[in-house]
Formats: structure tokens, sequence, C-alpha cells
């Protein structure tokens, strides 16, 4: 009975080590993202930001 409890304890212990590294791993992948919506976003608004700048300079 008692190796039954230890395989079962073992299992368990097994799975939240796993949901642990798929936890880090989404969490990993969420900050990637958030970094590449961050630049995007900013070499976007240097893009605008240019031709705004060149739209300026046109009629003064």
């Amino acid at each position: 009975m008692r190796n039954i409890e230890f395989s079962i304890e073992n299992k368990i212990i097994e799975l939240h080590f796993l949901l642990s590294l798929i936890a880090i791993n989404y969490s990993a992948i969420a900050k990637v993202n958030t970094g590449n919506i961050l630049v995007s976003s900013y070499l976007n608004w240097e893009e605008q930001f240019s031709k705004l700048l060149e739209k300026d300079e046109k009629y003064s």
C-alpha cells in the first residue's frame, strides 16, 4: 500500500513540475510578445513622426 501512495506522490510532484515549466514557458512567450509589440509600436510611431516632419518641411 505504501508503494502505491509513494508512486502517487511522485506522479503529483512530476505533474506539478511539468505544469510549472509550462507556466514559465508561457510567461516568457508573453514577455517576448509584449516586447515585440512595444518595439513595433515605437517603430510605427517613429515612422509617423518622420512623415509629419517631412510634411512640415514641405509647407514651411
